[in-house]
């Protein structure tokens, strides 16, 4: 059972942005799980990224209410392409959702009441699998990660190129340095105090200079893995 706010009060609104360049069955799958999420007080923008699909079509047939689309003629990359969205975002909260991913019925809920409990949070993420081979993390950023002393970025959740199995042993929230992109939970005042993504990252390592920014704003950025999404692992 997801976590819920107290009773009588308000739940916070979040609003969940997802950047589309190609590939109208992944996003369908993730719209579809999305809009299973049991929590209520939630909007979808949706940036078509340059993406020759037929969104407008699709999301007036079956979420006209429910999804605000954004259209840019070219692909801006990643983060120019969340900044078009993040710039008419009204909500308590935010989160930069990628288009391929399945998300658990309780993530959202629960990002929330952590947040609300200790509003030091900057930013936040759940837990991340392969979508292909659940029993093992997502590749790229599957509880997160750190810096070691060279700059260089360390994955929670895999061991240079290999990705670990869940056997839980990232299930206890905790501090890191840098939240990943695939589905990042922001507070939205800390957006307006560090502003939005850098456009110079076109699709990588956006997250990290982010996270960066909000830490450096005294803030604090967690993986909160006791919950969990699915992501394709993706052998970059």
């Amino acid at each position: 059972m997801p976590k819920m706010m107290p009773k009588g009060r308000e739940e916070p609104s979040v609003c969940v942005i997802i950047v589309h360049y190609k590939g109208s069955d992944m996003l369908k799958r993730c719209l579809e799980s999305l809009f299973n999420t049991n929590y209520q007080n939630f909007h979808v923008i949706l940036v078509n990224n340059g993406s020759d699909d037929d969104l407008h079509k699709y999301v007036a047939g079956f979420y006209e209410r429910k999804v605000k689309l954004i259209k840019s003629d070219n692909n801006l990359g990643f983060a120019a392409g969340s900044n078009l969205a993040l710039r008419q975002v009204r909500a308590d909260y935010v989160v930069l959702l990628n288009d391929d991913v399945i998300v658990d019925p309780n993530w959202l809920a629960e990002l929330v009441y952590e947040a609300e409990r200790d509003h030091t949070i900057g930013a936040c993420q759940p837990k991340l699998r392969s979508l292909r081979e659940p029993q093992f993390f997502e590749y790229n950023g599957a509880c997160g990660g750190m810096l070691d002393i060279y700059g260089v970025p360390l994955t929670r959740g895999r061991i240079f190129d290999l990705a670990e199995v869940d056997n839980g042993q990232y299930d206890k929230p905790v501090e890191i340095f840098w939240a990943s992109g695939a589905a990042l939970f922001l507070r939205e005042s800390v957006i307006r105090e560090v502003g939005f993504l850098d456009e110079m990252f076109y699709a990588h390592m956006e997250e990290i200079d982010f996270c960066w920014r909000i830490r450096l704003a005294g803030y604090k950025v967690l993986s909160l893995s006791l919950i969990h999404i699915s992501e394709p692992t993706r052998p970059y």
